[in-house]
């Protein structure tokens, strides 16, 4: 799909229109693309966060869709690490496949830095809500 990339200019979409298509095609084509799309020596985290970036939700859908049909998918984490720093809303779909125990971990070592990285962002995300909060209450006061 890096093709796109020479209509980027035309269109800034180009690439949420192009996957809103490759949705409605079968299993097998979309795993064709999302294969691609996710493997680390050929698409590098931050460039697909940068031809998402007006649809961060569409990117996480694609990601989801992967990590459901792919047992040795992300296995560094290399994505999902990236994807948490630039939206938390990630953890959701983390948290609802590790609840429902839909996440296959090759290895314990694997299992633990994934449990860690989670943590690490939800922690981050709760102090930056806390500072928020004190913001607002200084402002109030």
């Amino acid at each position: 799909m890096d093709f796109l990339d020479k209509f980027i200019l035309l269109d800034s979409n180009v690439y949420i229109e192009a996957t809103d298509i490759i949705l409605n095609k079968t299993k097998f084509i979309l795993h064709l693309y999302t294969a691609l799309l996710f493997n680390i020596h050929h698409t590098k985290p931050e460039k697909l966060i940068e031809r998402y970036s007006n649809n961060i939700e569409k990117l996480k859908e694609l990601y989801f869709i992967e990590f459901d049909e792919e047992k040795n998918f992300d296995h560094n984490n290399d994505y999902i690490v990236k994807f948490l720093e630039r939206n938390i809303s990630f953890i959701d779909g983390i948290m609802e496949r590790i609840l429902g125990k839909q996440i296959y971990f090759p290895s314990q070592y694997e299992q633990e830095t994934l449990v860690l990285i989670l943590f690490l962002h939800i922690q981050i995300h709760q102090v930056f809500i806390l500072n928020q909060m004190l913001i607002c209450l200084m402002v109030i006061t």
